[in-house]
């Protein structure tokens, strides 16, 4: 996406990767050791030990929002994907460092922190954009 950058004595629009660090690749898995070896490829993401596909759907939604995102101007934010039931740790604000549940999602996400061996809980709002997803 292009985005402008702010520096000292200029700004300038430049080309900024929408997923930063990550490269899409296809590829089947015989050639896994070949893209492996490509230098600066460090790992590939994988469910249940197999590269995992991205659906064409989901590749093409990230075109369209590119798309308009140039179009229009607006301007996304990149977020951690996070569901209900998943749990988070809090990465910044008042709770920071604080583990719970993500029992709700709209808008700000509410989260319950509690202790299971006694079966009570806490439920907080924050920002998702605050939320780190624990595998």
């Amino acid at each position: 996406m292009r985005r402008t950058s702010q520096w000292k004595d200029r700004r300038k629009v430049v080309a900024w990767p929408v997923f930063p660090g990550y490269v899409f690749a296809r590829f089947t898995v015989r050639d896994v050791h070949t893209v492996l070896t490509t230098p600066g490829v460090s790992t590939i993401i994988r469910t249940n030990g197999r590269p995992a596909p991205i659906p064409d759907e989901e590749l093409e939604s990230i075109r369209t929002v590119v798309r308009v995102v140039e179009e229009t101007g607006t301007a996304p934010v990149l977020r951690p994907l996070v569901t209900e039931g998943d749990r988070v740790v809090v990465t910044s604000g008042p709770f920071r460092g604080v583990s719970g549940y993500v029992v709700q999602l709209r808008g700000r996400c509410r989260i319950l922190v509690g202790i299971t061996s006694v079966g009570q809980g806490l439920e907080l709002e924050v920002s998702s954009g605050a939320l780190k997803r624990i595998d």
